[in-house]
């Protein structure tokens, strides 16, 4: 009906003159409009808003609930403003169809410290590991309507099962994790724009793509975090959809753009010197066309040719609004400099050399190019008796703040054969690895 009253409309302004025109266009917009009964705030009871995902990663997950129908916007240019109403008295229950079962606790805002480190001693009182301590985001308070696991964990291939009990009300939903491919690597390709609009750099993302199955993909270009909460977000909403419908066994450098927006934003400015930060989700088909219908809902401009406007598909049941999803991750980052010309660079760590080698202690350390907008830390030097340690082995955290300050590793074992990599981590805590070094501690005695 749209495309025939569109031809009808290009053959009137060519052929028609006069007054013939206003009647004829008038039935022919009449014939593609649809009543509506608007209902105030005021009129509608709220409803159960639900903003929840279980990923691979390791816990806690978050569950937010609010309500909808407050009648209240949030002011254009004033993201860190949050006037959702939050639910806070409601029974929250996760569980997965291989019998794990953790029922939620509201977020304590008083747990959430600026980070902090859990120091081992040897006996000289020297530190010879330190592990830094994870905490609640500081944005997801129980007075904001969210609730963490407390012992779930999510397995890729796995359903799992959200149950909310609020005011004698039951809602369910479900949503199957489904496997996501690794990625590789990404790059940074220079973007050379029309006249009049700034050049950018454009994430490159490079994985396996599985054929045997239909796989759809979320694409988030900031962290977990950041993503969900209000600050910064009035604008745009760095997250696209992808099917596989069209992808290659291996997709070679797919350039990404920097989501959906209402300001024309691309990617990042060519004289950027920070981190790129590309996370991979795996979706259910039913997660995709929920957030393709929230994409596109930013690019319906509201025209007669437009859809209906309405909420996105929920698998929310009894009237809930929202989604809860479960998803695989995979994800990277890489250090982009602008200012070095070319194409991004990427930043690598340094090691510095193994010096004071004794038969239990031993000193190295880091060198590291630390440009503006690039934000790493924890940093420090990590060590195994196997090749390639990891911040899963033995590490010491620098917690001066100072990347050039020595390490030293302690505890060690007398006549014994050691590897040690300085890493940095960004603020996804994705980390970066130096080169490898080898050193032998002294016999004893």
């Amino acid at each position: 009906m749209k495309k025939t009253a569109k031809l009808h409309l290009n053959r009137l302004r060519n052929s028609c003159r006069g007054v013939i025109i206003l009647p004829v266009c008038l039935t022919l917009l009449a014939g593609c409009m649809e009543e509506y009964d608007l209902i105030t705030p005021g009129d509608a009871p709220p409803r159960l808003v639900v903003e929840g995902v279980v990923t691979s990663q390791p816990g806690p997950y978050y569950i937010r609930l609010t309500e909808s129908h407050n009648g209240k916007i949030t002011p254009r240019g004033q993201p860190w403003v949050d006037n959702l109403t939050a639910v806070t008295d409601a029974l929250v229950i996760v569980s997965d169809n291989a019998g794990q079962v953790d029922t939620l606790i509201p977020v304590n805002a008083s747990d959430y410290r600026l980070g902090g480190f859990r120091l081992g001693y040897d006996s000289s009182g020297s530190v010879y590991d330190t592990v830094w301590l994870q905490q609640d985001p500081g944005d997801f308070s129980g007075n904001r309507g969210f609730y963490k696991t407390r012992s779930l964990a999510g397995i890729p291939g796995r359903t799992y099962s959200l149950k909310i009990v609020h005011r004698n009300k039951t809602y369910e939903a479900s949503d199957r994790m489904p496997p996501v491919p690794g990625i590789d690597s990404l790059g940074a390709a220079k973007v050379i724009t029309p006249e009049g609009k700034s050049d950018y750099y454009a994430p490159l993302l490079y994985f396996a793509e599985p054929q045997e199955t239909a796989d759809y993909y979320l694409i988030q270009l900031i962290g977990e975090t950041e993503a969900r909460n209000d600050y910064g977000q009035d604008h745009y909403w760095p997250f696209s959809v992808l099917s596989d419908e069209h992808l290659q066994p291996y997709v070679n450098g797919l350039q990404l753009n920097g989501g959906t927006n209402t300001i024309d934003y691309e990617g990042l400015p060519v004289y950027w010197q920070g981190d790129m930060y590309v996370r991979l989700n795996s979706l259910s088909e039913e997660a995709y066309m929920y957030y393709k219908a929230l994409t596109e809902q930013f690019e319906n401009d509201g025209g007669i040719f437009q859809p209906s406007p309405a909420s996105a598909p929920t698998n929310i049941s009894a009237g809930g609004l929202g989604f809860f999803r479960a998803s695989a991750v995979s994800e990277k980052s890489l250090i982009v400099n602008g200012n070095m010309g070319g194409d991004g660079t990427v930043l690598e760590v340094s090691t510095a050399e193994v010096t004071e080698i004794t038969a239990t202690t031993a000193v190295s350390g880091m060198e590291l190019n630390f440009y503006p907008h690039v934000h790493l830390y924890p940093f420090g030097i990590c060590w195994s008796t196997k090749p390639n340690p990891t911040t899963d082995d033995f590490v010491v955290t620098i917690s001066t703040g100072y990347y050039d300050e020595p390490c030293k590793m302690a505890n060690l074992t007398p006549g014994t054969k050691y590897y040690v990599r300085a890493y940095a981590k960004d603020r996804q805590g994705m980390a970066f690895y130096g080169n490898q070094r080898e050193f032998t501690t002294l016999p004893e005695g």
